[in-house]
């Protein structure tokens, strides 16, 4: 292996989990947070081949800056881009849901993950961004309340209303049906 992907997956691996943190707070969409990371390190790669590895001298702090400004592109083409073209398909109910089927799966799993995801998708999408957000972060980035609340400069009461009311009410539509 060069030293230059040697490096690369060093960094990545030093750095992913924190990126991934910062890219989630600064993302309205907690499903772009992939996408984001992915063009982000894809970025600092071509970067690192293109200048070498001694051009950059903290790597971290580039990976920040690079994520800055993918954050501002995306969603300033984003805003742009829906009000030219939809970005999500319309269902027999007239409601909004994102098409994101992957191709390991055989057609009936994707169906159902389509299917799951419109559910999930829907339930979620009445709830402001800054309670789908902190969801994302405690549920999948597996954040404690208290840094959630310093991520996003918020009182950690606050964030604990956010979460304790959604989940209760997610629970009452969820519940057991007679």
């Amino acid at each position: 292996m060069d030293p230059c992907t040697q490096h690369f997956n060093l960094v990545y691996e030093q750095t992913f989990s924190e990126l991934r943190r910062f890219v989630a707070c600064g993302c309205a969409d907690p499903l772009s947070v992939s996408d984001l990371l992915q063009e982000i390190y894809l970025e600092y790669y071509r970067l690192l081949r293109q200048k070498g590895i001694a051009y950059v001298q903290n790597d971290a702090a580039l990976l920040k800056r690079i994520a800055k400004r993918k954050l501002y592109r995306y969603y300033s083409f984003r805003e742009l881009l829906g009000r030219t073209l939809p970005l999500f398909r319309t269902n027999d109910e007239d409601e909004e849901v994102a098409d994101l089927p992957d191709e390991s799966e055989s057609v009936e799993e994707q169906a159902l993950s389509a299917w799951e995801l419109e559910q999930i998708l829907a339930q979620l999408a009445r709830y402001p961004a800054q309670t789908r957000k902190i969801l994302y972060l405690h549920f999948v980035e597996e954040m404690t309340l208290s840094q959630i609340a310093r991520q996003l400069g918020c009182g950690l009461s606050y964030v604990k209303n956010r979460l304790y009311r959604t989940l209760k009410e997610l629970g009452k539509e969820n519940g057991p049906h007679e």
